[in-house]
């Protein structure tokens, strides 16, 4: 029988209910949020939904520890095995985590009222008692993690990627819920409203049993684990596609009610002109693959990074400069080690062997020619040379724009890396020292 000195669990959950109150009384916990109507429209509202992502509400939870009260209610948990088993150590996640508990525990609980929040502290302590349950149970349950990409339009409901991920399309309900609470004269209501646009979001979840959370590093490792695999789609997606694409935050849920949120791309939303679809499934785990295994090959490895850092170029200038160079560590090295000599002839034959064994559908001496200028363009621009006639010099060998340029670089490097993916390393011709010499008398 709990003694009169010792607070119930639900004495501590009301004291510590009340002392936090006043913190959410003085700020307002919604502004607005753009969604999208059932007749297609968007707008603007002041929410009445639960407390799904407002930024001044999860501000004003973190004051948490500043509570007096908080340290009472650590204290009785720390009592019980269960709870204790989250307190060990003293390192910043421990302490994170345990209050991430308690947060998510009042989070679940709390209900909306105008533009503020009430706690309800019955239902905050026989939420606790609900965890102590999970915790102990042995049972296993989901970390569910998301990741926006700006920039696609996806004509599937789902396209399944390997690694158990998915690239999905988000229904109208799955938007509004996404969509963030901002304050109702933010400046920046437009580029909120630019998201609704943006459908498509790199999808997983992580199992787990519960006895495995109380591991110190694993909430930390689930955040690492995300900050690797949706970068790794969107090279993915870089590789299959053209037009620009961003990565949007990443969200790692937990079970109990916590989230961590990974921001990897400051950049601008750019408009949602990429096309994907299901005959593009193929294409999207073969190039996951390579970015996730096949770059082991060093050659690959160096042509791959510099073909993305071409990619996010808005400088035609820069791009090509970075697609040459990328073509350049295929077709210029020889057994493992770069050419010295006869560069520019050297990068056109090669390249217009590796291009006719990837099966880009244009004669060889015409792929020969605009091989060459190519590199040639690379070295004027790299030294300054006059963009007149860089664009003629390019003009001349059947480029009608800089666009058109930029683009066939972008399509023969992704069919050529394809093909090199097909071959065992020691077979790829830069791997031996008579690879090149073998693919011309093919």
């Amino acid at each position: 029988m709990t003694s009169p000195e010792t607070p119930t669990l639900e004495t501590l959950c009301e004291r510590l209910c009340e002392e936090v109150q006043p913190i959410f009384e003085s700020v307002p916990i919604f502004g607005c949020k753009w969604i999208t109507t059932p007749d297609g429209t968007l707008r603007v509202v002041v929410p009445d939904v639960p407390l799904v992502r407002s930024f001044s509400f999860s501000r004003a939870l973190d004051r948490l520890r500043e509570v007096p009260s908080f340290d009472s209610l650590k204290k009785h948990l720390r009592a019980d095995p269960v709870f204790a088993s989250l307190d060990a150590g003293d390192d910043d996640a421990t302490r994170a985590r345990f209050t991430g508990i308690v947060q998510g525990a009042m989070a679940r609980r709390a209900e909306v009222v105008g533009q503020g929040v009430r706690f309800d502290a019955s239902r905050v302590a026989a939420e606790l008692e609900r965890l102590k349950a999970f915790l102990s149970g042995h049972v296993t349950l989901n970390s569910e993690v998301n990741a926006r990409v700006w920039g696609i339009v996806i004509e599937e409901e789902r396209i399944r990627l390997p690694d158990g991920m998915s690239l999905v399309r988000l229904d109208d309900e799955e938007m509004n819920i996404r969509q963030s609470f901002i304050p109702e004269h933010d400046p920046f209501q437009f580029e909120e409203s630019r998201r609704l646009e943006h459908r498509a979001e790199i999808r997983y979840s992580v199992p787990y049993l519960v006895d495995d959370y109380r591991t110190p590093a694993l909430w930390s490792e689930r955040g690492r684990e995300a900050q690797e695999r949706c970068p790794a789609v969107l090279e993915a997606l870089m590789l299959c596609t053209s037009g620009s694409l961003e990565l949007g935050p990443i969200e790692v849920s937990n079970p109990f009610g916590g989230m961590q949120c990974f921001v990897l791309s400051h950049g601008p939303i750019p408009a949602a002109s990429v096309r994907i679809g299901s005959g593009d499934e193929e294409c999207l785990k073969r190039a996951y693959s390579i970015v996730k295994q096949g770059l082991s090959d060093a050659v690959m490895r160096r042509a791959v990074r510099r073909f993305l850092l071409g990619r996010d170029r808005l400088d035609w200038r820069d791009a090509i400069v970075d697609y040459v160079v990328a073509f350049e560590s295929l077709v210029l090295t020889v057994n493992g080690h770069p050419v010295i000599d006869e560069l520019s002839y050297r990068f056109s034959i090669n390249a217009t062997l590796l291009l006719r064994e990837a099966g880009v559908g244009r004669e060889e001496q015409s792929i020969q020619r605009q091989m060459k200028a190519l590199y040639r363009c690379r070295s004027a621009i790299v030294h300054g040379g006059d963009s007149g006639s860089i664009e003629s010099n390019l003009r001349n060998v059947g480029f009608g724009t800089i666009g058109e340029a930029r683009q066939f670089l972008e399509v023969a490097f992704r069919q050529a890396l394809f093909w090199l993916d097909t071959r065992m390393a020691e077979e790829r011709p830069y791997r031996s020292a008579g690879g090149w010499d073998d693919l011309l008398w093919r």
